[in-house]
């Protein structure tokens, strides 16, 4: 899952004037015969001003919905390879390289460590698959292999944090994993609230030791949703049984059960739309959409990495 996967980029258009049961969604493939520099992609970004960008091994992409602008190392990156992109309240569109270093663009200018020396400080052997900024514009890496937290202060200060290793048994498999791998990382009321592997745990600085809220579940990704908002693929450890569980300001909402999912089956993102609907893909079996709980539509769409 870590490595390059060859895939076509889809965009599912909603016809505005049916119910989304009613409908054939109109699937758009980008390749590079459209434009794209590589079909190498990683993930799939809309920032504030509506634009879409897509991580590729062959730079950062930007579409207008017509043209394709590549930003490469001809213009200064110091390596091709963007593994994701975020966006910041300044309107700064971070860029993950795979190499674990940085770059961001600010009002279409590419920023790298030589414009920006603070970038230097956030250098790393291993990459960051998430960012998170707080209610004071701190921002947060996190989400490695090294359970490592990189804090970006809002004077371009940076500190470096790491948990402990801690290694629990999957009870479903019988195989050993990082208990403290972050996979969301989140500032509430002052406290810091992980979601490892292992569960759900509290910190009141980063350099406090962990305390446990619930080692029910186990996680297995997180996905933010919108606002206050977010989905959980849990484990259940007593039951063996996974499925996503929803967040509403930190309050336990709802759950759903994905009854077709394969003992290994990997949920790459989940996403909810204007009218409510949740979508879900899935690595092996598609993209599934849910309407009050319920699945109504099935797209046979493979390898399915993000929505």
């Amino acid at each position: 899952m870590h490595g390059r996967l060859h895939i076509y980029l889809i965009i599912l258009w909603q016809m505005l004037a049916f119910q989304l049961a009613a409908q054939s969604p109109y699937i758009k493939n980008f390749t590079i015969n459209e434009g794209l520099p590589s079909n190498n992609v990683y993930n799939v970004f809309q920032d504030s001003r509506k634009f879409i960008w897509f991580s590729t091994d062959a730079g950062a992409v930007r579409f207008d919905g017509t043209n394709f602008k590549t930003y490469t190392t001809a213009d200064g990156l110091h390596s091709s390879e963007i593994y994701r992109m975020e966006e910041d309240s300044k309107g700064r569109l971070w860029l993950f390289h795979l190499d674990g270093k940085f770059s961001y663009i600010y009002k279409d200018r590419l920023f790298t460590s030589r414009e920006e020396a603070f970038l230097d400080s956030l250098s790393n052997n291993m990459y960051f698959k998430r960012m998170y900024e707080d209610e004071d514009q701190n921002l947060y890496f996190y989400s490695n292999l090294k359970r490592e937290i990189f804090v970006l202060r809002a004077d371009n200060k940076v500190d470096k944090f790491q948990l402990p290793s801690r290694s629990v048994i999957r009870s479903d498999k019988g195989y050993s994993r990082q208990g403290n791998m972050i996979n969301k990382l989140i500032k509430y009321r002052g406290v810091f609230w992980l979601y490892l592997v292992d569960g759900i745990y509290m910190l009141e600085t980063l350099s406090d030791s962990l305390i446990p809220l619930t080692t029910e579940f186990g996680i297995n990704r997180a996905f933010h949703t919108k606002n206050n908002s977010f989905f959980l693929d849990i484990l259940y450890k007593k039951q063996k049984k996974q499925m996503l569980i929803r967040y509403d300001d930190f309050k336990l909402t709802d759950s759903l059960y994905f009854e077709k999912r394969r003992s290994d089956e990997i949920i790459t993102d989940v996403l909810e739309d204007q009218q409510g609907n949740i979508w879900l893909s899935s690595f092996f079996s598609g993209i599934y959409i849910y309407k009050r709980g319920q699945i109504i539509r099935n797209l046979n769409i493979e390898q399915a990495q993000n929505i």
